[in-house]
């Protein structure tokens, strides 16, 4: 099976993912914003290098901090 990378897994709608991915038994990576900065694009090429996934879903999120 072929695996997929979910980016944004510790926000709302990547937890969401996490748990239909599970219960369906498919084969994924799930990376919270501690695991893998998008904006970070060494890491980002890095990771996408060493998971070398079928799909990305990118569920991450820009929040204001305050």
């Amino acid at each position: 099976m072929r695996k997929v990378l979910i980016t944004g897994a510790s926000g709302q709608l990547g937890k969401e993912f996490v748990k239909a991915f599970s219960s369906k038994g498919i084969d994924f990576v799930a990376l919270g914003k501690k695991d893998l900065d998008i904006a970070n694009f060494e890491r980002v090429y890095k990771t996408l290098k060493e998971i070398n996934p079928f799909i990305v879903i990118n569920r991450s999120a820009y929040n204001r901090e305050e």
